[in-house]
């Protein structure tokens, strides 16, 4: 059985007022679901997601897609200066029936929330689970805390899982070497891709886990034509 997944930080523009997914480059929820159709995803983790990009988003998706993932701050925090600019869902997209899905707080203070959105699915009779985050940017320390609360967490699944998201951090920083060598532990694998997908490091922030049992049949950095966001997302195709 092949899964096409892929990860993508599509950029809360919350300096442009009432971002919606418009801006002068375009309609960018129009944008992701030909992302989404062009490659044939088939699940896809999305950090930095706005609540009326979401709105719009919403009922371009529901014909093909399923949508899971609550705010940082709740719906409360879209209504309050400033937390709703900064009120970012950690989703993720599915052309599976998402059969449940819960989300997780991360440790996080005294910086930003943080969330993990997870949902379950079937594919060829197999119970699988995906998971999308958003680790901090601000501290390394917080990053540490955070990447030890995932393992911790992980060690529980009872079901296999794939694990993506924007970790603000390369295979160049100790801590994320160290993360990587406990979820290889665990019996799980970075998906082996090595060119940025954002301008602030010379090596992918953003990154997939899947377990070493699947065998990667084509990983990439994909270079979009458009300005959707400032990263670059990662698609993978996976079979088990």
């Amino acid at each position: 059985m092949k899964l096409t997944i892929a990860t993508f930080n599509i950029q809360n523009k919350y300096r442009i007022k009432k971002y919606s997914g418009i801006d002068k480059y375009g309609d960018h929820t129009i944008e992701l679901l030909k992302f989404l159709t062009n490659y044939k995803i088939d699940v896809l983790g999305i950090q930095e997601l706005t609540k009326r990009y979401q709105d719009r988003l919403l009922p371009i998706l529901e014909k093909k897609y399923e949508l899971a993932g609550k705010y940082r701050f709740t719906k409360l925090g879209n209504r309050i200066p400033p937390f709703n600019k900064f009120n970012e869902a950690t989703s993720v997209i599915s052309r599976y029936k998402i059969l449940d899905t819960k989300t997780i707080h991360i440790p996080s203070f005294p910086s930003i929330p943080r969330i993990i959105t997870e949902i379950s699915i079937e594919v060829d009779s197999k119970r699988i689970k995906v998971m999308s985050t958003h680790i901090d940017v601000f501290s390394d320390k917080i990053k540490r805390k955070q990447l030890e609360y995932l393992v911790k967490k992980l060690k529980s699944e009872e079901y296999p899982f794939v694990l993506m998201g924007d970790f603000n951090a390369t295979i160049g920083d100790l801590y994320f070497e160290i993360f990587i060598r406990r979820m290889r532990e665990m019996g799980y694998k970075r998906v082996e891709v090595n060119e940025p997908t954002h301008k602030c490091r010379r090596l992918p922030i953003d990154h997939i886990f899947i377990p070493k049992s699947w065998k990667i049949e084509k990983a990439r950095v994909i270079h979009l034509q458009n300005r959707m966001s400032d990263h670059k997302p990662i698609i993978a195709t996976v079979s088990f």
